[in-house]
Formats: C-alpha cells, structure tokens, sequence
C-alpha cells in the first residue's frame, strides 16, 4: 500500500475503504427501526384488544381495527343485545328452580302462579294455593306421605273425613262410637267401656267372650244372644229379668219383633216400643201397646212432642184424660203455638197455658200464632206481647181496640 508523502493524511484507498465500512453499517440502522416501530404497533393494538374483550365480552376483527375500520364501542358491534327481564318473572323463576316458597311471598302478581307451581314439592306452598282441586289434591299427597290426619283439617268437612279415614278409619268418630271403630279395627273389645259397644261388638264379630264382662244374667244372656243369633233370653228363669233380657236384645240387634216377648203390664214393653219410635219417628210402635195400657198414651205423647204432629195428642183416648191434657199443654208451650192451649177443657188450665205458651225468651212469638186464640183477652195480650218481641207497633193494630182498649192502649205505649 502506498502512504501518503503528508503524515497523518490517508491515502486514497484507504479513505475509499473506510466510506465503505461506515455506509454499510449505516444502511443496517436505517432497517431495524421500522420493524420496531411495527413491532410496537402490533403490540399496543393486540393489547388493546385484550382489554377491550376483557371488559365487554366482544372481541373486535383485528384486521378492522388496523385498517380504521372498527370504532371499539360494544354499542356499534353486530351482536344483539339481550332483552330486559321482568323482576317479577325473575323472581318466579328464581323461585321455582329453588324451589324456595319463600320467594313466592315477594311476588306481587304472580303469587298463585308460584304456589301452584311447587304446590306437591311444599306443604307451605300447598295451604297457600287457591285452587281448592289442587289444594285438595296436595293435601291428601302429604297427609298419606307422612301418615298423618293433621293436615286434613284444611279440607271441607266431607273431603276432610275421606281423607282422614285413608289414614284412619276411625277418623271423625267420638265416644264410644271411637271406641267400638276401634274394637273391631283391631278385633279388642278391650276399647269398649260402655254396655252399647260391648253388645254390638259381641254381635259383630260374633264373639260371645265380650259378655264375661257382665255380672247379671240379663245382660249375659242378651250378650250371648248377640253374639250367637240365637234367642238365650228364654232361658232364664225369672220373668224380671227375661223381660229385661228381651228389651236389650230387640234395641240392641235393632228388631222390634222382641218387644213383643215382654210381658205387656211391664215398663221394659212401653220403652222397648218406645225407643224404636224414637229411632224411626213413627207412631205405628206406640200402637204395639195394648189399648188401656197406660204407657200407649205416654208413647203418643213423646210421639207428638218428638215430631210436632198434634195428631199424636190426638190420639189419645179421651178417656186417658190427664195424659190427652198434658200433651197439648206440653205440645203449646213447646211449640210456641199459644192457640193449643184452646184443646184443654178448664179455664183454670188454659190461663196456666197461655202465658207459658205466648212468652218464650228465647224467640219472638210470630203474631199469626195469636190469630186462633179463643179467649179474646189472651188473644190481646198475644199480640201485645209479639209486638213487643218483633218491635213492631203494627201488630198492636191486630188487637180489637173497642173491647181490649186498655191492651191496646198498653201495646202502643210501649213504643213511646
């Protein structure tokens, strides 16, 4: 290489060399830098990106966003946005997925709807419901779910019963009509503590082991008789209690054909009769008695007191006449029907009847019931006294003011 005659000063090749060195390293820098900044956009928009999806669910097209063509706004994206839930409707469902009844009392126009929907799934949710078939329905569900009559109650009176007795079928009985259910549910006559139950216990489960429990005869022998449907009555000696036998085995088996076995002059004849009248209200057993005996007319009287059929006082011999007496006494101040009193032959019985018949506390005295009063000075005073009870000063108007005067006068004071 040749040097320069000048020290210090390179030679032309040598600065031709060196330019060459620089101009290539200076080419080097001037590439790098675009590819950073590229870098760094790409970056900062990916970026972006991820914040944007992160915060709003959308993720935007990249290409978009790096050519200008996408604003990140959720408001101007291609997707459409859920509709708003009714609270109400929320809370239903809400309700029902949980099957929280409670929720169901927040509700306000949508209760029944919640209550209906978890009425088997609740007992809360069942008493709630409207629907009574439904109501109904979810009741006899949890009452057989868990065995119990409790919830039954909630019922009417009728389906109550039929859904107690799937339980129990001695549900809705007291007494000893509970006590006998439960005799013969369980075949123990232990339930029984009262004669009724052990006699129709005996009969129906033909058991004549129950009649043990008797120390007299009569009663044994009419257990026995019960129990193996068979006349036993006939067996026992004394006339006293044969008769006394044969009314406890006609009532209890219900066949008044035994009444027939006792002796007509005894008390257990009038009230073997008696008590079928009673059961079936009708006047033909009273006529079972022999004519003069003195309980036929007895019987008559509970007959027409029992029905309200005058026609059982009628029938009453008139020759009977303290008991013929007695029963339309008794029937007018029963009744409430003043003008019965018109029947009994003596003053003296009739002035004790009106008054008794007229003033009943316990209801007004409807003035139509004064109208047949015979005695014009009671029939007053009847009208009177309804016009009082009904408040009513019209019906002193029924009163004749000319010959009752002073009643007349009397009724409409009392309205001053």
């Amino acid at each position: 290489m040749k040097r320069s005659l000048y020290k210090g000063i390179p030679s032309p090749d040598e600065n031709l060399r060196k330019k060459t060195s620089y101009e290539g390293r200076g080419k080097k820098s001037s590439n790098i830098l675009p590819i950073s900044i590229a870098i760094i956009v790409v970056a900062v928009v990916l970026g972006y990106v991820f914040i944007f999806s992160e915060g709003n669910g959308i993720v935007p097209d990249l290409e978009d966003i790096i050519n200008g063509n996408e604003t990140i706004n959720a408001n101007n994206t291609n997707q459409t946005q859920p509709e708003e839930i009714d609270p109400q409707t929320y809370l239903l469902g809400k309700a029902i997925s949980e099957k929280n009844v409670s929720l169901c009392a927040e509700l306000e126009t949508k209760k029944q709807d919640c209550y209906e929907a978890l009425y088997k799934d609740s007992e809360d949710a069942c008493l709630m419901v409207e629907d009574y078939n439904k109501k109904m329905e979810c009741v006899n569900y949890f009452s057989q779910i868990q065995n119990s009559t409790q919830i039954c109650i909630y019922l009417n009176e009728a389906d109550e019963l039929e859904c107690g007795k799937k339980i129990n079928p001695c549900y809705g009985k007291t007494g000893e009509d509970e006590n006998l259910c439960y005799a013969l549910l369980y075949k123990n006559s232990g339930y029984c503590q009262k004669e009724q139950c052990m006699f129709e216990y005996a009969s129906k489960m033909s058991d004549w082991t129950v009649c043990n429990n008797f120390t007299s005869a009569s009663r044994f022998m009419a257990c026995y008789s019960l129990a193996d449907k068979k006349d036993h009555c006939k067996d026992l000696g004394f006339l006293s209690e044969k008769d006394h036998c044969y009314y406890l085995y006609s009532t209890a088996s219900d066949d008044w054909a035994y009444c027939a076995m006792i002796s007509e002059d005894s008390e257990y004849s009038f009230m073997c009769y008696n008590e079928f009248m009673i059961k079936t209200e009708d006047k033909f057993y009273c006529n079972q008695l022999s004519i003069g005996n003195n309980n036929k007319w007895k019987c008559l009287k509970n007959y027409a007191l029992l029905t309200g059929n005058l026609e059982g006082c009628d029938l009453i011999d008139s020759l009977a006449k303290s008991n013929k007496e007695s029963c339309y006494f008794n029937f007018a101040v029963e009744y409430y029907q003043p003008d019965k009193c018109n029947y009994l032959e003596t003053i003296s019985s009739k002035y004790n009847c009106y008054p008794q018949a007229i003033q009943n506390p316990e209801k007004p005295l409807p003035p139509e019931n004064c109208k047949n009063i015979t005695d014009t000075s009671w029939k007053a005073k009847c009208y009177q006294y309804s016009a009082k009870k009904n408040n009513d000063i019209s019906i002193c108007n029924s009163i004749d003011s000319k010959t009752q005067a002073t009643t007349y006068e009397l009724c409409m004071d009392q309205f001053n």
